[in-house]
C-alpha cells in the first residue's frame, strides 16, 4: 500500500508531538532538580 506524503506528514507531526511532550516534561524535572540540588548545597554551606 503506498503512502501518501499528507499521511507520512501526519505520522511525522505525531510523533514529533509526543517528543516534544515528553522533552518538556524532563526538562521540567530536570529544572526542579537543579533547584533543589542548588538548594541543598547552600543549605550545607551555610
Amino acid at each position: 500500500m503506498q503512502r501518501t506524503p499528507a499521511e507520512k506528514d501526519k505520522d511525522f507531526q505525531k510523533i514529533y508531538f509526543t517528543f516534544s511532550l515528553i522533552s518538556a516534561k524532563f526538562s521540567f524535572f530536570l529544572y526542579i532538580f537543579c533547584i533543589l540540588l542548588i538548594g541543598v548545597l547552600e543549605y550545607k554551606c551555610y
